[in-house]
């Protein structure tokens, strides 16, 4: 995203719309984005703003303003509340805030040449470099020349196919259940959600899972946990008994999901617990 971020900005500078300064800062920016996420990034979210009604956005905040992260950004002669309000999308400056994040975001390149790397999917290829160098500024806000619409088009088809195919797959969605199942329920025990912003830096996917496979069995809901996280862990996942896609948002709302879950399971006769609701709070096409 640094890069990407980079080439944007040397883009814009070519067109005599940044400088060198300002390219300096979006890269930084870039670099810093995502520094507040937790272990399993998107996931471990839900459950801060489910216990403590916090975003990662927040948290990065804090360890940039906080940390000897912009006590170094200051001896180097940045500007960190600068760079922390770029970085999360709250400068003056929009035109940049939504080179970091928007529809047309190095972060969205970013991650869609990312993920389709690493899973190996055909549909996240996109051509962001005619992307990038054909940033334009309009009316202070990011804009692209019309030469380039083909191109954009294809990013917004690449990552609609990447949420069905990779991020909103039902094997991928089966995982990520059953961690936060099991995160939810020992997250008491282990403070998973402590906002000391030492403890939080330190959290790792790995460090996460080994505290949830080591969980003592003194309690029902700890057992359980455990249990979650070993079958995660084996790879034995829960299967997908039914599926329907909810085009309105305000039908998502009339039931919460433990009321659902209860009124399954009084129908099928299956024990509550064995009876998972997945219901993500990401849009299948979401904008950022």
């Amino acid at each position: 995203m640094m890069h990407i971020s980079g080439q944007a900005g040397q883009a814009l500078q070519e067109k005599g719309i940044l400088k060198k300064d300002d390219i300096e800062n979006l890269r930084l920016a870039a670099l810093l984005h995502d520094i507040g996420h937790g272990p399993f990034s998107h996931l471990f979210e839900e459950i801060l703003q489910e216990k403590r009604k916090i975003s990662h956005e927040e948290i990065g905040k804090r360890i940039i303003l906080k940390t000897e992260i912009g006590d170094s950004l200051s001896k180097s002669g940045y500007d960190k509340k600068f760079i922390t309000k770029l970085a999360f999308g709250d400068s003056n400056l929009q035109f940049m805030n939504e080179i970091i994040s928007g529809v047309l975001s190095a972060d969205m390149m970013d991650y869609l040449l990312r993920d389709g790397y690493y899973t190996g999917a055909e549909h996240a290829k996109i051509d962001h470099k005619r992307l990038t160098q054909s940033l334009e500024v309009y009316q202070k806000k990011l804009a692209l020349e019309k030469s380039a619409l083909y191109s954009f088009e294809s990013m917004m088809h690449s990552r609609y196919q990447m949420f069905k195919a990779v991020y909103f797959h039902k094997t991928v969605r089966s995982a990520e259940v059953m961690l936060l199942e099991s995160m939810r329920l020992a997250d008491e025990e282990l403070g998973l959600t402590s906002l000391n912003l030492i403890d939080y830096v330190e959290l790792t996917d790995e460090s996460v899972l080994l505290k949830l496979l080591s969980l003592s069995g003194r309690t029902s809901e700890l057992r359980r946990a455990k249990k979650i996280a070993e079958d995660y862990q084996n790879r034995q996942l829960l299967k997908c008994v039914f599926e329907r896609i909810l085009t309105n948002k305000a039908k998502l709302g009339k039931m919460k999901t433990s009321q659902l879950r209860n009124k399954i399971s009084k129908k099928s006769r299956v024990n509550e617990n064995e009876i998972f609701i997945d219901s993500s709070i990401t849009s299948s096409l979401p904008l950022a």
